[in-house]
């Protein structure tokens, strides 16, 4: 799992979508933009695209969650 918080803190989201899909990594993200980049401006999709919603919580009460779910699929 990589984030892009550290290496590609100042990217773009153009920058960071064609990085998920150059590398063939899936895009986890709370910025609903991503989608928009792929639906209305037809730009290549990463092999995933998904968009989370939730309350506040810690980070790593949420990554437990998603890793939780990503073991269950």
């Amino acid at each position: 799992m990589h984030a892009v918080g550290e290496p590609m803190s100042s990217a773009s989201d153009c920058s960071v979508r064609q990085h998920a899909h150059v590398n063939g990594l899936c895009l986890l993200t709370f910025d609903r933009d991503y989608s928009e980049l792929v639906f209305a401006r037809a730009a290549s999709p990463p092999p995933a695209n998904v968009y989370l919603r939730q309350g506040p919580q810690p980070m790593t009460s949420f990554v437990a969650t998603v890793l939780t779910l990503l073991a269950d699929a």
